[in-house]
C-alpha cells in the first residue's frame, strides 16, 4: 500500500534498539549488527526525554541528513553554524499533527531542570529554525514520555509536548562549564540504534 511504500522509501527503522547501561552503542556494536546479511543500513543517535517545568521535551541529537529515518523539511531552514550553549541553540521541531504542541518558526523553548540532563547543563534555550516531518511520527496519537523514575501507569499517562532535533555536527568537541573544559562526548551517548532490513518480516 502507499503508506508502506512511503515508509520504506524514507528508510524508517524496522527495529529500534535502546541501550540501557549508560555507555551507549559503540562502533563495534554497529559492526556486529551489520554482520547480518539481511541488514540494509544502521545508524545510532542520542535521544532523551526531559521534563522542564510543565513541559516534557524529547531531544534527538543526530545527523539531520542521515539516509536512515530520512527527515523532510516542510518549513524554514536547517540549523547552521556551531552551537554556543550560552545562546539560543538552533533546532528543528517535529511537525504537529495533533499529537504535539504547536510551535512555529522562530519560537523559543526554555529547558530548566533540577538535573544535568542535556550537555550537562540545567538551563538551556532553543530556537526553532525549521519544521520537519519524520517517518516515526505519522499519526495524531500522543507519544508517551520515557522519564526515569516513572511507574508503568505514570508512563502511560505522561506525554511528550514537543520533539526537537539537534544537528550533531554542530556540537563542539568541548564545552566550558564553571570554568572547566569538558568533552561533549561524555554527555552525548548513542542511546538508540535504528536498523533497516532488506527483506521485511511479516512482523514489520
Amino acid at each position: 500500500n502507499s503508506f508502506g511504500a512511503n515508509y520504506t522509501s524514507f528508510q524508517a527503522p524496522d527495529i529500534i534498539l535502546k541501550e540501557k547501561t549508560g555507555n551507549g552503542f559503540s562502533a563495534d556494536d554497529v559492526a556486529k549488527v551489520r554482520e547480518d546479511d539481511n541488514v540494509k543500513d544502521v545508524m545510532t543517535l542520542m535521544s532523551v526525554d526531559v521534563a522542564s517545568q510543565d513541559r516534557i521535551y524529547r531531544f534527538y541529537v543526530t545527523d539531520l541528513h542521515n539516509a536512515v529515518n530520512r527527515l523532510t523539511l516542510t518549513k524554514g531552514d536547517y540549523p547552521q553554524g556551531s552551537i554556543d550553549l550560552q545562546k539560543d541553540i538552533p533546532v528543528l521541531a517535529e511537525e504537529n499533527k495533533g499529537n504535539f504542541s504547536s510551535l512555529g518558526l522562530g519560537s523559543k523553548a526554555e529547558l530548566k531542570t533540577d538535573v544535568f540532563s542535556l550537555f550537562g547543563i540545567r538551563q538551556l534555550s532553543f530556537v526553532i529554525t525549521g519544521i520537519i516531518d519524520s517517518p516515526l511520527y505519522n499519526s495524531v496519537q500522543k507519544e508517551n514520555a520515557n522519564l526515569e523514575g516513572l511507574t508503568q501507569e505514570e508512563i502511560e499517562n505522561t506525554y511528550i509536548d514537543a520533539v526537537f532535533y539537534i544537528d550533531a555536527s554542530m556540537i563542539p568537541d568541548t564545552i566550558d562549564l564553571s570554568g572547566m573544559s569538558f568533552s561533549t562526548s561524555s554527555f552525548l551517548v548513542q542511546t538508540d540504534m535504528y536498523i533497516v532490513y532488506k527483506e521485511k518480516s511479516e512482523l514489520f
